[in-house]
Parts: structure tokens; sequence; C-alpha cells
């Protein structure tokens, strides 16, 4: 993960201070700013990509994931398992007016990926996770296995609490190896692209393990990479650790579908089954019969580790 902190240093040392939109307590937050960088992270080795210089919660990056696959657009379903991601952008003031129930968090990633509105359908919209699926079974040598999340109309007409940051991805099969490419236009560099990193990573291992493909590259462009001025400490505090070795991941053999890794069907397990409504495990715990990495190591979590509304 050399990679990510090589980023931290470079916005720190040569990056140009601005104001933003992002808000803490009710004042706007400054952030400095750079603009294009490509970290490529080799997952044929084995090691799964997460930052080890501070603590990452890997279980809030798989059920978010989870959440996004099952299209899940209201908060209250990330909130069922402990996932407080979207809590900030859902309170919003901004976003009263335009949310369409308590806890909306409008066309957040997950449903374009799987209902992007389409005139020329007959359900008016196409899922373009189960096709570009499809295309990697059917057809590997295709070019264009591209999904967006960036959907201008839900963007222009304030449809979604927070326009997508992780805006395009791009499945290849490259030399038998499926590899992933992923550009994010707004990179929040302490908060954000550590969980950007492995969500992605995960994505990509997911897909393979549902179609029988080793795993080749994850190539993460960042568009505005940011550090926000109160983050600056915990950076700082961050490049003063040693990254630790890299842990495996853990996929159940039992997943056989795209749709067996949805949220929605995890709540329905953590509202019905005994273990959960004892108390015996918690809710978040759900995750770790889909998903878990082995041997993870990590350094303590950093002072001022807050999300902030944007």
């Amino acid at each position: 993960m050399e990679q990510y902190l090589d980023a931290l240093v470079d916005v720190l040392d040569t990056g140009w201070d601005r104001m933003t939109r992002a808000t803490l307590d009710g004042e706007y937050v400054p952030a400095r700013t750079k603009f294009g960088r490509e970290m490529r992270f080799d997952l044929s080795n084995g090691k799964f990509p997460i930052v080890t210089t501070k603590a990452v919660s890997f279980r809030m990056i798989a059920l978010e994931l989870a959440g996004f696959i099952a299209a899940t657009r209201d908060v209250h379903d990330f909130d069922d398992v402990h996932v407080p991601i979207w809590d900030a952008n859902v309170s919003a003031p901004w976003w009263e007016k335009f949310k369409k129930f308590e806890g909306d968090t409008g066309r957040i990633y997950g449903v374009e990926w799987r209902n992007f509105p389409s005139p020329w359908s007959k359900s008016g919209e196409v899922d373009q996770l189960a096709w570009i699926l499809r295309m990697l079974k059917e057809n590997p040598n295709e070019r264009r296995m591209v999904m967006t999340a960036w959907n201008p109309a839900s963007v222009q007409e304030s449809k979604v609490c927070l326009p997508p940051c992780h805006v395009l991805v791009h499945f290849d099969i490259i030399d038998g190896k499926l590899c992933l490419f992923m550009y994010q236009r707004s990179a929040d560099m302490l908060l954000g692209v550590p969980y950007n990193i492995s969500s992605y990573a995960l994505l990509a291992a997911l897909v393979a393990h549902l179609l029988g493909y080793p795993l080749g590259e994850f190539i993460h462009y960042l568009g505005d990479y940011h550090i926000y001025h109160n983050h600056f400490e915990s950076v700082r505090e961050q490049l003063k650790r040693k990254p630790m070795e890299l842990p495996t991941l853990w996929i159940n053999p039992a997943i056989k579908n795209i749709d067996d890794f949805r949220l929605d069907k995890m709540i329905v397990r953590i509202k019905t089954e005994d273990d959960f409504l004892s108390g015996k495990r918690k809710p978040q715990e759900v995750i770790d019969d889909y998903v878990k990495l082995i041997d993870y190591k990590h350094h303590p979590k950093l002072p001022g580790d807050q999300r902030m509304a944007v």
C-alpha cells in the first residue's frame, strides 16, 4: 500500500489549498488538492489491498458493497447493519426538499448499477452489472464491459444525496486474468480512498470468484484527490507508521450468483435468525458468512477519523 502513502505525501507537499462544499459542525472545510494520479494493485499474488497504517473496517466496506449490489437507496438498511457512511449526506439540509422518503439516499451507486434508466427497455431500465457478468462469461474479449454510476440527469436534477465519487468501472480479461479499472472523480485521501481501494478490489474478487477467472490488476485512477485541512494531523501521524503485511481474502464457496451477495437478503437473516435475535451475533457480523479477511494486522485508528457531509 506504499502507493497510497506516496499519494498522501504528494498532496501534503505539493497540493493546492482551496475551500470546498464539505461541512463539519456547520462550517465549511478547506482541502489541499492535486489532480490526476494512477495507482496499480496486483491482485494475482493472493494479497488483499487494504490500508494497514490505520484501522479500516472491512466489514463496513463489504456491507456497503452488498448494499450497492442490492441497489439499496434507504439509509435505514445500512443502519440496520451499523454502516453509518451515508448518514451525514442523507441528513444534509439541502437534500430535505429532494428526498422521496425519510432516509432516502437517492440514486446512489447501486441504483444506477442495477436500475439505470433506459427509454429503449420494456422495463424502463437496464441492469449494468448483470450485463457485464454475462459479457465476461460469453464474450471475454470484448472491450465494452463498462459500468457507470454517473447519471448526468440524476446529478443535475438533484436525484442523489451525493453525486458519485467513484464514477466508472471497466472490466477486462488480460492474459486470461480478470482486471478492473476504476475512475474516481473525487477522492478523500484519509477517509474515502482506503474504503474505495478495498471495495473495488472486493468487487473484482467476487466477479472473478463467480466466473472462475484468476485475478489480475486493480487500476485505480484518481481525478481530484485531496486531504481536508482538519485531517492533516491524522495524515502526518499515519505517515510515521510502517505498513504491515497484507491479509488474504476468503470468499464463501456457496456464493454462486452476484445476487447471493445482497444486503437486503442479509438483513432478512439478521431479523429472522436466532443468533442475531438473541444478541449472540451482532448485525454487522452477518458479512463474515460471505467474505472475510484472514490475518488483517493494522495500526490503531487515527484521531479525527470522522466523515463530513459533502
